[in-house]
Parts: C-alpha cells; sequence; structure tokens
C-alpha cells in the first residue's frame, strides 16, 4: 500500500461541493469534522449567514491549498481511516464520481481544463434541511431523524439535542433551497430524515419541475429509506432528465425491518418497482455493513443482483458498538463463509464488497476478541430498544437474536 506521502491525496469536494446538514451547518462533505483542523480562524459557518459565505471563506481557500499540495488534513479522517483499512472513502468516491484521474502533475491547469478551478458557486449541492423522518434505524441519531430522537429522549438518550435546535423556519428552508439552485448547479442531493415526506422539498420540486432548463440541466439526486413513494412523487420526479434515487436499505425481509425501524419490506420492494418504472431514474442501493447485518448481507446483494441495481457497501464507523467487528469470531467466520459462496457475476455491479470480504477475512485469520465493553453495550441497547418498541430481535433475526444471548459459547 502506497504511503500517504506518495499517493495521489487529492479531494475534488473543495472545488466543487457544499454539503447542508440539519442543524443548519454548511461544510464541504459529510464526513469532515472542522474542529479537527490546523486552520486559525473561522470554521463553523450555518445556513444563517447563507451559503455564499460559506463558500468564498478563507477557511475553504485553506482546503484547497491542502489537497493542492497533496497533503492530508486532519479534519479528513474518517476518509483517511477508511482508505488506510484498504476501503474505498468518501473522498475516492468523489474523485470517481466527478472524473478526476490525474496523478499530482498540473493540478491548476488539469482544473482550470475541467472549469472546476475557482468555481464563483457549487457545482453540486448535498441538503439536509429537516431531521423529519419516520424511521428509527438503529444506527442513526437524532439530528437525523425526528421520531428517533422522540425514542431516545423518552431512554434518557442524546439529551443534548433538542428538535427546536433541529427545526428550522419555513423561510430558512425556502431560502437555502432556492440559493442552491444557480446557473453552475450540476447536481442537487436531497437528504434527510426522509427527503420524499419533507413538504418543502416536494414543494421545491414541484417549482423547479417546471423550468426545463433546471430540469434538462440538473441532475436530481435524493437517498430514500423507499418507504414512501406516491403518484405525486412519481410524477415529480419523472419531470427532471435524470434522476438518481439511492435507496437506503441495509438487508432484506425482516432485518432490514429490524435494522430500519418501522419499515414493512413489503413496502420498500412495492416502491423499487414503482421506481424502476420511470426511465429517467437510476437506482442505487446503499447499505451500512453493521454487526446487526453481518450474517444477512449476502441477502442485500442477491437482491441488488436481482433486480439490477448498483450495491454500495459503507462500513460503519458510528456509533462504534454496532461495528461490524463487534461480534464473536465464530460469527465473523460465519459471515465470511457465506460472502465467499456468492457467484462472481453477482459482484460486478457492487463497491466495497470484495474490499470488506478482504477486512473480514483479516480480522478472521487473526485471534480477534470483541471489545467486552462495546459488546455488552451492543447488547443492552438492542435490549433496551426491543423492551421500549415491544419487539424481540429473535423474532426478526433468530440467528443473531439466539447467539447475542449464549455469551460463553464464543468467547
Amino acid at each position: 500500500m502506497s504511503s500517504p506521502e506518495t499517493k495521489n491525496n487529492f479531494c475534488i469536494r473543495p472545488f466543487t461541493s457544499l454539503e447542508i446538514f440539519t442543524r443548519g451547518a454548511v461544510k464541504t462533505c459529510c464526513r469532515i469534522t472542522p474542529e479537527k483542523t490546523k486552520f486559525k480562524g473561522k470554521t463553523d459557518f450555518t445556513v444563517k449567514t447563507g451559503i455564499k459565505y460559506f463558500w468564498n471563506s478563507e477557511y475553504r481557500s485553506f482546503l484547497k491549498q491542502q489537497f493542492l499540495a497533496n497533503e492530508r488534513p486532519e479534519e479528513c479522517v474518517d476518509c483517511w481511516r477508511q482508505e488506510d483499512r484498504g476501503s474505498t472513502s468518501h473522498r475516492m468516491l468523489g474523485n470517481e464520481e466527478q472524473k478526476i484521474i490525474f496523478q499530482n502533475k498540473n493540478t491548476e491547469r488539469y482544473l482550470r481544463q475541467l472549469g472546476k478551478w475557482d468555481l464563483k458557486s457549487p457545482e453540486i449541492v448535498t441538503a439536509s434541511i429537516t431531521n423529519l423522518c419516520n424511521l428509527k434505524c438503529q444506527m442513526c441519531d437524532g439530528a437525523h431523524s425526528s421520531t428517533l430522537l422522540q425514542e431516545n429522549h423518552k431512554l434518557g438518550l442524546e439529551k443534548n439535542i433538542r428538535q427546536k435546535d433541529l427545526t428550522w423556519s419555513d423561510n430558512d428552508k425556502i431560502r437555502t433551497l432556492d440559493e442552491s439552485i444557480t446557473e453552475k448547479l450540476k447536481t442537487l442531493y436531497l437528504l434527510g430524515g426522509e427527503p420524499l415526506m419533507v413538504p418543502e422539498i416536494l414543494e421545491l420540486l414541484e417549482k423547479v419541475s417546471m423550468d426545463k432548463d433546471v430540469t434538462d440541466n440538473i441532475e436530481l439526486n435524493i437517498v430514500t429509506n423507499a418507504t414512501i413513494c406516491n403518484d405525486k412523487i412519481i410524477n415529480l420526479l419523472g419531470k427532471f432528465k435524470k434522476v438518481k434515487l439511492v435507496l437506503s436499505i441495509d438487508s432484506t425481509g425482516k432485518c432490514n425491518e429490524y435494522i430500519r425501524f418501522p419499515s414493512k419490506w413489503s413496502t420498500i420492494e412495492s416502491n423499487v418497482l414503482k421506481f424502476k418504472s420511470l426511465e429517467n431514474i437510476t437506482l442505487y442501493i446503499n447499505s451500512v455493513v453493521q454487526n446487526i447485518n453481518l450474517l444477512n448481507l449476502q441477502d442485500n446483494i442477491n437482491f441488488a443482483y436481482e433486480h439490477g441495481i448498483h450495491l454500495n457497501f459503507s462500513i460503519l464507523d458510528r456509533p462504534e458498538y454496532l461495528q461490524f467487528d463487534n461480534l464473536p469470531k465464530t460469527l465473523l467466520q460465519l459471515a465470511l463463509n457465506r460472502l465467499s459462496k456468492i457467484e462472481d457475476k453477482k459482484l460486478i455491479h457492487t463497491t466495497n464488497c470484495k474490499n470488506f470480504v478482504d477486512i473480514l477475512s483479516q480480522k478472521v485469520s487473526k485471534d480477534h476478541t470483541v471489545d467486552i465493553n462495546n459488546y455488552d453495550k451492543f447488547k443492552s441497547m438492542i435490549q433496551m430498544r426491543d423492551t421500549h418498541r415491544k419487539i424481540n430481535i429473535k423474532d426478526y433475526i433468530p440467528e443473531l437474536g439466539k447467539a447475542i444471548e449464549k455469551k460463553s459459547k464464543y468467547f
């Protein structure tokens, strides 16, 4: 593996992209942690001061200069961690999506040729304007799910987060979305919460769908849990020339229902078929690899292959107690055995699957031991949420449910 000094560390995102978060923060991407930066000036920006203020900031210039110098900014540690363990990072995906293929030579000239050197406004905007959501996913948090935040407060969790701090005024939401639609904009990502249930997002789509210059020139990307689809949504999406839907599906059947509670798999399957009926839509599936779905990842692969949908595996970083290797070695070996039996033809249209299998294989080949504190927290969180929701993991994922009851068998 190349060292950080010799490999290409360049990231295109600070040059072209901007992300708006549910709390109103404005950053270059979802993985960055500005508080870790070496920059001494202002690094915290919000929608209150507007998109332009961040775009013209010294901090964004600082980030750009670091990448031009092939450095590894400390605030981008999430990507460096992913890459150092052999996985495809958010940085790498961004470069690939924007066709950045040069190798540290004449960077400025290359970016000028691409028209990405000194953009006056972002080409790519990712907007999460609310945490409004209908699901309470195990790996999520209150900043991205209103229903999970309500549950967490009842369980005594996330007391430092208040819904009122996440609820923007309608004017701020509309203004921010309107600011995003510029003549330079090429791609608009809409996230949540669940974006297809957000009134302001549907209002925006309805408004811009009447402008052919927008619908023909902007690629619309929506990350959805696939639980919501109706005639109005299909009609709105059908008016755009190019739409990408990223379906957040972590397993199939009861396993997905457990992780993304209280979704219904039959509804998701039905909606996938509805989305597929639109010729202008490209579907992708993103699965978050964690200890809850580790034994069922082959089901994701089979489902994606059956429906001809590209599948990406994102390895979960937080919360730590849900990390995939927070399980006994016996279960890691079982997961590896199942993934190793997948036919190669089913992996042609996957991202990170083979990388993950390699990582899993390394874990199994070594003297893997479980972090007892994280494992105990995992079990206690499962029990606490199950009790509150009046469900039992064994009714959804029997194999895992029974295994975590029998600690002594696996240690």
